[in-house]
């Protein structure tokens, strides 16, 4: 077997920099648990008189904000020889954490802009804000919070992405370690922001549908949001309006009518 080895890992977090408190093993071929040895303030874990050969590093658990991967919970392999006596190794990262959720519209498509606060459940009972730090969806529609330990969590919506409604129901997460020491991560999956939709029916006295009435949509300023007609229905169908006030003008009447002069206001509101 030879002179008993050393085996030196390196830990290492969210930019490279070292980290405590990991907690780590060896198993040799024949399953055999070697340890447990505890990541040191310089994010050393030092293995001493070990045979030489070959063995599977592990990880038992991770530092606070962090999770094992899967190639510490299945095993790294990694040989301890003569080469192996002094000095680092291996080097090896633990992930953070994380907490996410994605915005899309209503076809499925990703939204960025969206912004939220992320909040914990405390002692009390209460949610209460876990930073000051505004979580905001990307171009992938993605809002990620990393570094989180274990807990009771809620996204809260705090601006829209431009043109969509404020989505004002928290997304509930729970951040759990789930075997083997893999904490999360915790994902919310799919949630959509909201523009809104606008029908109107034409009619003459009797209650008959009028097809062919034109209108059109003004924001608040006077910029000409669409120009709409009523089909053979007589509805008028207005899809992807954004919060704000508008006007709705009738432009031009069905054939064989006069059109209303009056114009509409409508407000689309900022919330749902």
């Amino acid at each position: 077997y030879g002179e008993p080895g050393a085996l030196t890992i390196q830990k290492v977090g969210a930019g490279g920099a070292p980290l405590a408190g990991a907690v780590l093993g060896l198993v040799d071929a024949g399953g055999n648990r070697i340890g447990p040895v505890t990541v040191d303030d310089e994010g050393e874990a030092t293995f001493r008189n070990i045979v030489p050969g070959n063995y599977h590093l592990i990880e038992l658990s991770a530092p606070a904000g962090y999770t094992v991967s899967e190639t510490l919970v299945a095993g790294m392999p990694v040989t301890v020889n003569s080469s192996t006596t002094s000095g680092v190794v291996f080097t090896v990262p633990n992930a953070q954490t994380e907490i996410s959720l994605r915005k899309v519209n209503q076809q499925g498509q990703p939204l960025a802009g969206a912004q939220y606060q992320l909040q914990r459940l405390d002692e009390n009972n209460q949610y209460v804000p876990v930073d000051n730090t505004v979580y905001q969806s990307g171009a992938d529609g993605v809002v990620r919070a990393n570094g989180m330990t274990e807990g009771q969590y809620r996204f809260v919506e705090t601006k829209a992405p431009d043109g969509y409604i404020l989505d004002t129901t928290p997304v509930d997460l729970i951040l759990t370690q789930g075997t083997q020491g893999m904490v999360g991560p915790a994902r919310a999956g799919d949630i959509v922001n909201y523009r809104a939709s606008l029908q109107l029916l034409k009619t003459n006295e009797v209650a008959t549908p009028l097809e062919g009435a034109e209108y059109t949509l003004s924001r608040q300023d006077g910029s000409l949001f669409g120009t709409y007609q009523t089909g053979p229905d007589g509805i008028l169908r207005i899809t992807g309006i954004g919060p704000g006030s508008y006007i709705l003008r009738e432009t031009q009447a069905p054939p064989g009518y006069e059109a209303v002069s009056d114009p509409r206001e409508i407000t689309i509101p900022g919330t749902y």
